[in-house]
């Protein structure tokens, strides 16, 4: 991510919303991350694919302008 970008949610239907998405490292997951973040929303990218969701918020990150979105390993199927 570049130092300057920006934090600031454009307009959207969910600006100033942050989303957290299970399984968005690829597939529908990941292109509901893109369309929210294009709404305005701040994405958290869970997935057991951890290079995979990092890259995919990078990717939405500089597409976006502003720091969009984050990736963080999720397994869903440990709960501790």
């Amino acid at each position: 991510m570049a130092d300057s970008q920006s934090t600031t949610s454009p307009n959207g239907r969910v600006s100033g919303k942050v989303v957290f998405i299970s399984g968005a490292a690829q597939g529908m997951g990941a292109s509901h991350a893109r369309v929210l973040a294009s709404e305005g929303a701040q994405v958290v990218i869970g997935d057991l694919q951890e290079s995979t969701a990092a890259s995919l918020a990078e990717e939405i990150n500089e597409t976006e302008g502003r720091v969009a979105a984050a990736s963080v390993r999720l397994d869903v199927t440990d709960l501790e």
